[in-house]
């Protein structure tokens, strides 16, 4: 009888030792599956908001071209340039800047220096800091220019004030900021981030991300402006997919873009499978 006792017992530890490979390996596997489809479907996620992302860009830009361009064909915008009325040229830059949404509207001289402009930090008379960029981005068939001014990101367009011979610049910018950012985010469900370093002194960080996470976030664009592709990042036990964008760079500065994409909101829809799956206790995406 007790032979018997103990061979039923060996087969019983036989079993439930075979019992825990098979739940062992089933728990992997689909671990497995689960972090490799849950990486596609982010990294899908991440594809296509980079290409709303460049869209946006196009078309903010596109529509600042076709602004300026009205600006500058203006008879009597161009009159005024060419009497040098400063008054009437600041007025025509503010209410024209209005109706298209733009915040930076400078009026140029043929030689870089500021006839008027609807921005305090760029005074009247001094050299356009950007003025050679300018110039560059022309020759270069480049139609926008992203820098970083006022401690933001900004893009700019420029076109020739012309009577008939060029005799100014016009130039048309925005700032990416945070109305901006939460357009992107909105349309492309991704975390987006900016951060504008000039003559490496970094500027305000402008991101969709709460505000806990922002130290996190400004640790992570500041640490390597060299970084591109897409990386895994942790934020406060919060784990992203996350891809830098290097949108300008020059001896004068930087600007940066970080689009980010939550990883345990990618996960929930597999999790709940896992779990439907799995007894809870060995679905990988359960709590612990």
């Amino acid at each position: 009888m007790k032979l018997r006792s103990s061979f039923q017992a060996r087969v019983a530890s036989v079993l439930i030792l075979l019992l825990l490979v098979v739940i062992g390996a089933l728990y992997f596997s689909v671990k497995a599956a689960t972090n490799s489809a849950v990486r596609s479907q982010a990294l899908a996620q991440l594809e296509v908001g980079s290409r709303v992302f460049e869209r946006l860009l196009d078309v903010r830009g596109r529509r600042l071209a076709d602004g300026v361009q009205l600006l500058a064909a203006d008879f009597g915008f161009r009159d005024a340039v060419a009497s040098g009325d400063s008054a009437t040229m600041r007025s025509v830059l503010l209410n024209h800047g209005k109706r298209i949404n733009a915040s930076d509207v400078i009026l140029l001289g043929m030689d870089g220096k500021v006839l008027a402009s609807t921005l305090s930090e760029v005074p009247e008379g001094s050299t356009f800091q950007y003025d050679q960029s300018l110039r560059d981005a022309r020759r270069n068939h480049q139609a926008m220019l992203i820098v970083p001014l006022q401690g933001q990101p900004h893009l700019l367009v420029e076109a020739p004030v012309l009577a008939p011979l060029p005799i100014a610049r016009v130039v048309m910018g925005f700032s990416m900021d945070g109305a901006f950012a939460d357009e992107l985010r909105l349309l492309s469900n991704l975390e987006v981030s900016f951060l504008a370093i000039a003559h490496d002194r970094p500027g305000e960080l402008v991101s969709t991300q709460p505000q806990v996470l922002r130290d996190s976030i400004l640790a992570l664009m500041q640490g390597d402006t060299t970084r591109h592709g897409v990386s895994t990042t942790d934020h406060l036990a919060q784990r992203f997919l996350s891809q830098s964008l290097v949108l300008a760079s020059d001896q004068d500065g930087k600007v940066l873009a970080l689009l980010q994409s939550r990883w345990m909101r990618r996960c929930r829809p597999l999790c709940r499978w896992t779990k439907g799956s799995l007894a809870s206790r060995w679905s990988p995406c359960s709590p612990r």
